[in-house]
């Protein structure tokens, strides 16, 4: 048995609750575990087709810095690991002199690179097979995070096709039904506005639904007067609006998707 001053000095600290209430939080706790583990100084992911996790211990983005743009930029093209001398402040106020750039994992969906920084001393080569495998295990849980963020998109998509045929089946008041749809697209998509036009037999558009309920527009626009929606329909494509030309939605709105419901021609 172990005297009790060991015991106490080999006794594991309690840790302390902290939870997680987005992605970044998570990847904060990921990369400062990582950062400390590798003894690196500040850590950074650079991603193109991801959204790359949070930064540990950096002011400002790394890349800013042409020779590490230049090394991130080599990584993605040769899947070579690099060291290279810096001057870059760190959140923590001291300035890193050694940068370490290693590419991330192979992926379909994704490329880039890991960042690591050191105050007043350089890599050595240890360290970049630690920065490899540090690389390895941030490519997994982006593609974890993407793989998650589809399956959710899909699951999401599947509930809006399931809900607006529901409406189509059991559809009794035209205008009920499409104000429930506009809703349903709104709420479900997470858009701030969605509205639904018909146009009628005297060749104009009539507004038959919007969420939110908008009384400040005019519900009937005539053919010619709106790019947008007319834009649409002549060419059966989706059409990206500026708030300019969209006087037919709410005062406070920046960009409109036109998109035309397809019929019996």
């Amino acid at each position: 048995m172990l005297p009790p001053s060991v015991n106490r000095l080999l006794g594991a600290p309690a840790p302390a609750a902290r939870r997680s209430s987005s992605d970044a939080d998570a990847w904060d706790v990921r990369l400062t575990a990582l950062a400390t583990l590798a003894q690196y100084d500040a850590v950074a992911c650079v991603t193109d087709g991801a959204d790359g996790p949070a930064a540990y211990n950096l002011a400002s983005d790394p890349v800013t810095d042409p020779a590490i743009r230049a090394a991130v930029d080599e990584a993605a093209r040769t899947a070579v690991t690099s060291q290279l001398r810096v001057s870059l402040r760190l959140a923590d106020g001291r300035v890193a002199s050694a940068a370490l750039v290693t590419p991330l994992a192979p992926s379909d969906t994704f490329t880039g690179a890991l960042v690591v920084l050191r105050v007043g001393r350089p890599f050595a080569a240890v360290d970049a097979y630690t920065a490899v495998g540090i690389a390895e295990i941030v490519s997994l849980e982006l593609e974890r995070g993407l793989a998650a963020r589809s399956e959710a998109t899909d699951r999401r998509d599947a509930l809006v096709l399931y809900e607006l045929a529901r409406c189509a089946l059991f559809i009794e008041d035209l205008d009920e039904t499409l104000q429930a749809i506009a809703m349903l697209i709104a709420r479900t998509l997470d858009h701030d506005a969605a509205q639904v036009w018909i146009r009628h037999a005297d060749r104009s558009l009539r507004r038959h639904a919007a969420y939110p309920v908008d009384q400040s527009a005019s519900p009937v626009l005539w053919e010619n007067t709106h790019d947008a929606l007319f834009g649409a329909l002549h060419d059966r494509r989706l059409v990206r609006a500026s708030s300019a030309s969209v006087p037919w939605m709410p005062s406070n709105t920046k960009e409109v998707l036109v998109v035309p419901l397809r019929g019996e021609p």
